[in-house]
């Protein structure tokens, strides 16, 4: 039902995907980055986000979209705006002038209440800036949501293993082993796919790998999935929900791709537990990996057991954390946060 969406996605995505591998090696590999240095951050976020939005405004000019990212007066300087022109129309066909990519990155101010209904598309330009600056793991991440409901989801990790057995303590971009650059597809009620995208030249290997959710029921053999960053959750609560459960395995990863090995099976549990009372989670940072979690046959909801609203506004209104795990280990993580209040 969505196979020229699915088309378009999986092209925006793996282009994107090659404009940030270009700026990791061109601006950041091998040169010391401050913490408060975040133009190579900057730029790879526009560039991004205009070879995205552009493409879906060429295939499908009425749908509106949910983006992170907005380039107002004063918000980018003069060479940062260059970098990104020169960037972008290198992975482009055909060139675009500088007032068209702006234009584009700023199709991205939808907000989903106007049209709680309709048709939109989330985007996340990169998922895990900090991962995107040490050479680990971050996310190009899209998704096509119609009717309040995720359809269509493209996540594009550069970084990321075709399998977590391949990774080793270095980081990846001083690594020359195993295949890296997975890029996994989700249609609703189609299942979940893996294909290998190879990052340097953006193209995407035909014919992908079906993947789904591991069938472990046993605690001994089950694994968390967590940030890097930990302020990003609450950890106490996420440690003594793994104690109570007898889960000792734990995977370490930034950005989306959390639910991309969750979804193939690499992790059983991801959990996102609100470190402050009012925070409340952007639908760009859910909404793809929400596909290929129920896709690969897993559930998501917030903490209280409420499936994700992407309709209310460009953040999760009203909901608080989320709760992604297999659909053996989800309801006993709902039943140990119940015990816990």
């Amino acid at each position: 039902a969505y196979d020229t969406e699915k088309a378009v996605a999986i092209a925006a995505v793996a282009r994107a995907c090659q404009l940030t591998h270009r700026v990791f090696h061109q601006l950041v590999a091998d040169q010391v980055i401050t913490k408060d240095d975040q133009s190579p951050v900057t730029v790879a976020d526009y560039g991004a986000q205009a070879v995205v939005l552009h493409a879906l405004a060429a295939a499908f000019p009425a749908d509106p979209v949910v983006a992170e990212e907005a380039i107002e007066e004063g918000s980018a300087s003069a060479a940062q705006l260059e970098a990104v022109r020169a960037l972008v129309n290198g992975v482009l066909p055909t060139p675009l002038a500088l007032a068209d990519i702006k234009a584009a990155i700023n199709r991205g101010a939808h907000d989903p209440s106007v049209d709680p209904q309709g048709r939109f598309w989330t985007l996340d330009p990169i998922d895990g800036t900090k991962g995107f600056l040490r050479g680990d793991q971050y996310a190009v991440c899209l998704c096509l949501i119609d009717r309040g409901v995720p359809q269509v989801a493209v996540m594009g990790g550069p970084n990321l293993p075709l399998s977590l057995a391949s990774t080793a303590e270095a980081p990846i971009h001083q690594q020359a082993a195993a295949p890296r650059g997975a890029l996994l597809i989700a249609v609703r009620g189609e299942g979940v796919e893996q294909r290998w995208l190879d990052v340097a030249t953006g193209t995407v290997r035909e014919g992908g790998v079906p993947v789904q959710m591991r069938a472990t029921t046993a605690p001994s053999d089950a694994a968390f999935v967590e940030g890097v960053e930990h302020g990003h959750s609450d950890q106490a609560t996420q440690n003594m929900v793994a104690t109570r459960l007898g889960i000792r395995g734990h995977v370490q990863m930034d950005s989306q791709c959390k639910y991309a090995v969750l979804a193939r099976g690499d992790a059983d549990v991801y959990l996102r537990l609100p470190v402050k009372p009012g925070y409340r989670e952007k639908i760009w940072d859910h909404a793809p990996g929400v596909l290929l979690v129920q896709e690969a046959g897993g559930i998501v909801t917030d903490m209280h057991g409420a499936p994700l609203d992407f309709t209310r506004g460009r953040t999760l209104v009203d909901q608080q954390g989320v709760i992604a795990a297999s659909a053996h280990f989800h309801p006993l993580v709902m039943e140990v946060l119940r015990d816990a209040k």
